[in-house]
């Protein structure tokens, strides 16, 4: 917690890659140094205990298959308006896959400023966020790197995924790191949290 972040799931589903320990350890450490009196920002789903998507070993994955395996992918919780950064929704509308409104319950610039620092990693493949949340953080990478926050505002056009192949990102992110032996050939359209809303282990949290 000390570094700006707190695992708030099964410790069986937080089996995640060394190397991407360290960015996000670092990443919310740099949130926390920028925005002092920030709380900790929670860490969902990573990869099952023995590297397979979270839910096989209890027979009900809860991410598409293929996804969340070998450590290579986690979903961290967005910056939330009201200080409550361990999980909850970007926008008060949403029909449970994405916002239907603004995202107005989401601390725009926290949030901006911890995309900021994942993406200046070149193993960063992809971020999926939801199209509501996109549509803020966006004009806000580019206003923090006017005011000399950030200096990779333009890594935001092409390492963000969002749109109707990310349904359940409303509430969270999702970050995906470059496999050591390539990607398996998913369209990053495709891809990312898409299960069921019965499943989805964010949105049960929040109900």
């Amino acid at each position: 917690e000390e570094d700006g972040h707190l695992v708030v799931h099964e410790a069986h589903y937080s089996n995640l890659r060394r190397e991407v320990a360290y960015l996000v350890r670092w990443a919310t450490a740099e949130v926390r140094a920028q925005y002092p009196d920030t709380g900790p920002v929670g860490l969902f789903d990573m990869s099952q205990w023995d590297g397979d998507t979270p839910g096989r070993m209890v027979g009900q994955l809860r991410h598409p298959e293929g996804t969340h395996v070998g450590g290579n992918d986690l979903d961290i919780a967005y910056y939330a308006s009201n200080g409550d950064n361990t999980g909850t929704y970007a926008c008060s509308s949403h029909d449970q896959y994405f916002c239907t409104g603004p995202a107005n319950l989401l601390d725009v610039e926290k949030t901006t400023f911890l995309l900021s620092k994942l993406l200046q990693s070149p193993m960063t493949r992809v971020i999926g966020i939801d199209p509501a949340v996109a549509d803020v953080v966006l004009p806000m990478a580019q206003d923090l790197q006017d005011q000399g926050l950030i200096d990779n505002a333009q890594q935001f056009g092409w390492k963000l995924a969002y749109g109707d192949g990310w349904p359940f990102h409303h509430h969270h992110l999702h970050f995906s790191w470059q496999w050591e032996g390539g990607y398996e050939g998913r369209d990053t359209a495709t891809e990312g949290c898409g299960v069921s809303p019965e499943l989805d282990p964010i949105a049960l949290r929040l109900r």
